[in-house]
């Protein structure tokens, strides 16, 4: 009903992340503690060697390390020695992401794809390879099969259009494209970018004095990261979609990063005020 009231106006709502529900209140991640027991500093900026930066605002279930470059082989594996931590990433040296967890060590590459260069001004090809252990991203298997089937080149890359559509509804929804984007399509990417498991948040101290928190976001897993969209125009949304691709329901020039650029500054001004 409230559908066709609207009919006569265009809107589009949608939801920039999705949520991770429990019964159980959630618990604190404690990686500062974790840092600081391994002899690291923690500073609001770098000055010294061992300094490291880690963020704690809000709630969520993710965290971006800054450190010097030569500090992040052994805080990655200080980090993974939390049990809360579920994996996490870097840029290795040869500018590939590297992603780790207990259970196994995997490689990220990217390429551009030059056939579809139509569709999207940068289409992405990705090739994901386990160098240690088991799967940490369970993406092995799914790439094999997009191989397999033809939706691969000769050097092993998969088109993200591919990978999208095969893991919407995997534990890690297009992961390869989201961590490409947060290291290399963002203004300032973490050295070390943390994805925690369920049921734990990184964020201040005090805040847990405040509220019991029973909901997150923020790691990779398909609760926290599927969202959801609605539209009263013409068209049909499609089932399922990149976030960006919602700016083609829109007669103005990108209003989902011009929305979400809004967003976020609005909170990084109450931050500001406080």
């Amino acid at each position: 009903d409230v559908v066709k009231h609207l009919r006569p106006k265009e809107l589009l709502i949608f939801s920039d992340h999705g949520n991770h529900t429990t019964d159980e209140r959630l618990e604190r991640s404690y990686l500062e503690d974790t840092v600081q027991d391994a002899g690291f500093t923690l500073s609001r900026t770098i000055r010294n060697e061992r300094d490291v930066v880690l963020p704690s605002f809000g709630m969520i279930s993710f965290a971006a390390l800054y450190t010097n470059s030569s500090n992040i082989p052994e805080l990655s594996e200080v980090l993974l020695e939390n049990k809360k931590v579920d994996f996490i990433a870097y840029v290795n040296k040869d500018h590939n992401i590297t992603v780790e967890a207990v259970r196994g060590k995997a490689h990220v590459e990217c390429k551009v794809d030059m056939l579809d260069m139509e569709a999207r001004k940068v289409p992405l090809k990705f090739r994901y390879e386990v160098v240690n252990g088991q799967d940490p991203l369970g993406y092995q298997t799914i790439i094999a099969g997009l191989l397999d089937e033809g939706y691969g080149d000769e050097q092993g890359f998969v088109a993200e259009k591919s990978l999208f559509a095969t893991t919407m509804n995997h534990k890690y929804p297009n992961a390869l494209r989201r961590l490409h984007g947060a290291f290399f399509q963002n203004g300032s990417p973490g050295d070390i970018l943390v994805s925690l498991r369920n049921g734990y948040y990184n964020g201040r101290k005090n805040l847990e004095k405040l509220v019991d928190v029973y909901s997150t976001h923020g790691n990779l897993t398909r609760e926290a990261s599927t969202g959801f969209s609605l539209y009263t125009g013409p068209q049909e949304l499609p089932s399922s979609s990149m976030i960006y691709e919602l700016n083609s329901f829109s007669k103005e020039p990108n209003p989902i990063k011009r929305g979400l650029r809004a967003l976020y500054q609005k909170i990084t001004d109450s931050f500001k005020r406080k």
